[in-house]
């Protein structure tokens, strides 16, 4: 019979710090993006400017979205076991 040892975490709590630390990479990536969109129209290259202005917003709404998400799974970890969670009003 295996046992398995309990570090402190549980699935909830590795679930939510992941989903944080996605939203830091795209916020960082996102203003990365945000530098290149800048260069890339100062130098007159509109169609590159573009796809690169649309890669930022897009990574923004994601990093909101993750970022959501995550705090929407630490609420649940933290709520009693027999609790039911209807979120923020």
């Amino acid at each position: 019979m295996k046992h398995r040892s309990h570090d402190g975490h549980d699935g909830h709590t590795v679930l939510a710090e992941a989903e944080n630390v996605l939203a830091e990479v795209l916020l960082v990536c996102a203003v990365a993006a945000v530098g290149l969109f800048l260069t890339l129209l100062a130098s007159g290259v509109a169609g590159w400017a573009a796809v690169t202005g649309g890669a930022a917003a897009a990574m923004f709404v994601l990093a909101a979205v993750s970022l959501r998400a995550g705090r929407h799974t630490a609420q649940r970890s933290h709520a009693a076991p027999g609790h039911v969670s209807a979120g923020p009003m």
